[in-house]
């Protein structure tokens, strides 16, 4: 039973879409693209450009840019109904993996660049020093990614990953890689 103490699902939905806008702000992300990510974490209802706009108060254009970021990051992706033209989105199979993977993605092209610069400098060029304190840092990050990466796959189950996405319609495809 709801009392005037209690908050709303509605209420509670409406601050964590809030909050999710300005977590990702503080990440350089816009602060719409969290609110996107957070509508749909908390509402599972594949939505258009426009129902996203509407149930956000922004604008369609703001919501159409956003969309597309958070569908390259793979956090959401696109859905169809048959017979209807429009466009939809829904949060995608596993944002937190995409994430992950993308992250470790650049954490090895970051250790490549240092490598390679510290080969090409110098032993007593100026700045090796910084280099090398950065590629052992992002040795370990890579390392650390990795096994996060490899858990969180674990926890999903690849069964699980299989069957959620056969239920949603859509064909079946590797999880993340090790």
């Amino acid at each position: 039973m709801h009392d005037d103490t209690t908050p709303s699902t509605s209420d509670v939905a409406i601050a964590f879409i809030e909050q999710m806008g300005l977590l990702t702000e503080d990440v350089g992300m816009p602060r719409i693209a969290g609110r996107i990510m957070g509508l749909f974490l908390i509402d599972e209802t594949p939505m258009d450009l426009v129902g996203i706009a509407d149930r956000l108060q922004v604008s369609h254009g703001s919501v159409s840019t956003n969309t597309r970021l958070l569908e390259s990051l793979g956090v959401i992706e696109r859905v169809t109904v048959p017979g209807d033209r429009r466009v939809r989105f829904r949060l995608g199979l596993d944002p937190a993996g995409q994430f992950l993977e993308r992250e470790l993605q650049r954490q090895h092209r970051l250790g490549a660049l240092v490598r390679s610069t510290l080969d090409a400098l110098p032993p007593e060029a100026s700045g090796r020093a910084n280099l090398e304190k950065m590629l052992a840092f992002h040795a370990i990050k890579t390392r650390r990614s990795s096994e996060m990466l490899a858990e969180w796959a674990a926890h999903l189950g690849a069964q699980d990953r299989r069957t959620s996405r056969t239920m949603r319609g859509m064909p079946e495809t590797p999880g993340p890689t090790q």
